[in-house]
């Protein structure tokens, strides 16, 4: 008999492996060889032979629960059971208690000497010494489970090692919910153009395509949702934690790691919000939101937010704006920062020595002004095939740029959509071992300058340190996060793990501030709001409502404004959003405002 093992998992480099597997899962490609590929990393960093995902569904003969392997990772020397017949359409009754322990939310493991003759006459020919299985759930459904196999020890896993491996499920299962809505957006972009070919004579396949259409789009919308809210929530808590660890004055080595594990989270972050944005301006959905903006202060503090890295390398950061541009200016103060943030983004990173300057200023074309700016650098340069398609999604050239740093590829290509988006062109000119220059243009006219608001008087007569705080969600692991977060700040919260529980909390106590989930089984965050509004209405002092959302999209905030939200925070969360959530509590200035 083989003898039990009870080691513990390094739990921080499972969470660096998983967070390395959700970007591997969201960069484009062959989302199966991804799939294999994050499956791989995360089976070596929790040292298990056989790592695998089966899907649970419904017997074509009765309403049985079946459950069929899909994905597969093994070990070297251990046998693969993928193409294994007996691994699809197993019954749950050869497992006593597994399904209902998945349906639970709880894993489920057994070793060797504990499993029945059943058991046995499955496990045994492959080896299987122990294992355990973890629930993935999608949309508060059990969808399936992953699953990790020990084929040389009889493995005990304990509570910390259980939460390790669920964080994995979590993000699997953010994957898998991709893959279901890429499918589903790939035949209805099929249907589409199928449409589209027989409308060009047909009437009435037009009006069939243009709904086809609307399909499509209804379906990208519902994608980026999604994607946005799968992988967005466990990195709340991936970078919330570690943000909550690196305060706890580590020693210097375990910081180093803290560090790294929330560089690539932060990274991975980064990245969805670049293909969101990406996605917008493809799809026609970009807002922009045009103000009178002082762009003479704006540009100098996006280049002064350079300065400590670049001054680290001795490289000189310039900025010049020409006497003769008008202060305010009316334009998308956020976009045209961002424009600005990635140029001189992507000039420091293939700059080693020399320079960076940035200049602007204003020209006139008959009847029309335009914002006009200039980032060079002295860097590596871009070789002229290279140059050809450097505003292209994903396109980094080869040789030196591709191999000085890492990145998506997304900045200039957002960088091109957004110009081209406010009325304007951006071009690039470049001599490999030299430097290059990116030059843009924008629409824009003079503005007024923007009435100054009078400073927010407080909307609470009670002090902050007095203030009563519910936290609404239906995720734990969420749910903990967000009240340690308010502990930093010294604050203690009450918790409601749904809209109902909320709603009686309320009820019976004088909350000042809540912070509210949006998406939640039965009532969703939305519903809570409005009906704390009703259940509130002849109430002089009603709560205050964050939202609490791995959505970031615009319409979000939108809808919270509607259903009777005061703030809107997007996950992940940290400390800083927390305390300016409170802040704007205490001098009753809302963070979401009617557009």
């Amino acid at each position: 008999m083989s003898e039990s093992d009870s080691r513990a998992m390094d739990q921080a480099e499972v969470l660096r492996a998983v967070t390395e597997a959700l970007s591997t899962l969201l960069q484009p490609g062959d989302l199966e060889a991804s799939m294999q590929r994050a499956l791989e990393i995360i089976g070596r960093a929790v040292e298990a032979d056989r790592m695998y995902i089966f899907e649970i569904h419904s017997s074509r003969a009765s309403d049985e629960l079946l459950m069929s392997q899909r994905h597969e990772w093994t070990a070297a020397g251990v046998s693969k059971e993928l193409e294994n017949a007996a691994m699809q359409n197993l019954p749950f009754g050869k497992f006593q208690g597994m399904l209902e322990s998945l349906q639970a939310g709880n894993a489920y493991a057994r070793i060797r000497r504990l499993f029945s003759e059943a058991q046995h006459a499955i496990l045994d020919p492959q080896g299987i010494l122990s294992f355990v299985v973890m629930p993935i759930m999608l949309k508060n459904e059990l969808w399936g489970f992953v699953g990790f196999d020990d084929c040389k020890t009889e493995r005990t896993w304990s509570d910390a090692d259980l939460e390790n491996l669920r964080a994995a499920a979590a993000g699997l299962g953010g994957a898998i919910v991709r893959q279901q809505m890429e499918r589903s957006f790939r035949r209805q972009t099929e249907e589409l153009r199928r449409h589209q070919r027989v409308a060009l004579s047909l009437a009435e396949d037009a009006r069939l395509a243009e709904q086809a259409a609307a399909k499509a789009s209804a379906a990208k919308s519902t994608f980026l949702a999604m994607m946005s809210h799968e992988i967005r929530t466990p990195l709340n808590g991936v970078i919330g934690f570690t943000d909550l660890l690196l305060a706890e004055g580590l020693p210097n080595h375990q910081a180093e790691l803290a560090e790294s594990i929330k560089t690539c989270g932060e990274t991975l972050l980064s990245l969805i919000s670049d293909i969101l944005d990406i996605s917008k301006i493809e799809s026609g959905r970009l807002d922009l939101n045009y103000e009178a903006t002082d762009v003479a202060a704006c540009t100098r503090s996006v280049v002064a937010s350079f300065e400590p890295l670049l001054s680290t390398r001795n490289i000189h950061l310039a900025c010049n704006v020409a006497a003769e541009l008008p202060q305010w200016l009316h334009i998308d103060q956020s976009r045209y920062c961002q424009i600005l943030f990635n140029l001189i983004g992507n000039a420091a990173k293939f700059t080693r020595q020399g320079h960076v300057s940035v200049d602007l200023w204003t020209e006139r074309h008959l009847d029309h002004m335009y914002l006009c700016g200039r980032v060079a650098d002295s860097g590596v340069g871009i070789s002229p095939d290279d140059l050809e398609n450097v505003f292209e999604p994903f396109q980094q050239g080869d040789g030196a740029r591709k191999h000085a740093v890492g990145g998506t590829g997304l900045g200039l290509a957002i960088c091109r959509r957004l110009v081209e988006s406010m009325g304007g062109q951006i071009s690039a000119q470049s001599t490999l071992g030299v430097g290059s220059t990116f030059s843009f243009s924008i629409a824009t006219r003079p503005a007024q300058a923007p009435a100054a608001k009078p400073l927010p008087e407080p909307s609470f007569g009670r002090d902050s340190n007095q203030m009563r705080i519910l936290v609404v969600d239906d995720v734990p692991v969420n749910l903990k996060l967000s009240c340690r977060l308010l502990d930093r700040l010294g604050f203690q919260a009450d918790t409601a793990s749904n809209g109902a529980e909320a709603l009686s909390m309320i009820a019976a106590g004088d909350y000042d501030v809540v912070f509210m989930d949006i998406l939640m089984p039965e009532m969703d965050g939305y519903e809570t709001a409005h009906r704390i509004r009703q259940q509130q209405a002849q109430n002089s002092r009603q709560p205050w409502i964050v939202a609490l959302t791995a959505h970031a999209l615009v319409e979000n905030r939108h809808a919270c404004i509607e259903a009777g939200m005061d703030d809107f925070l997007t996950k992940p969360l940290r400390v800083s959003d927390m305390q300016a959530a409170i802040e704007r509590w205490r001098t009753g200035e809302r963070g979401l405002e009617a557009p």
